[in-house]
């Protein structure tokens, strides 16, 4: 009776938290975005938090797109 429960346990053990982790498969983009002069950058330092850089795009007096 014990060996039925065990392998009933396992059994839903298996369905409930599978041990088969897949990788992700990931390819980086080459080059900038085509909006990337448009677009806040923050550039952040490891190790010393003073060093890190926000650059503001300019203001081209356009109005801001709101859904952007």
């Amino acid at each position: 009776m014990g060996a039925i429960a065990t392998g009933v346990a396992l059994g839903l053990k298996e369905i409930f938290q599978p041990t088969n982790i897949e990788p992700v498969i990931t390819s980086p983009a080459p080059g900038d975005p085509p909006d990337a002069d448009e677009r806040l950058r923050v550039i952040l330092h490891p190790d010393d938090p003073t060093k890190s850089v926000a650059i503001m795009p300019k203001d081209t007096g356009a109005d801001p797109d709101p859904l952007r």
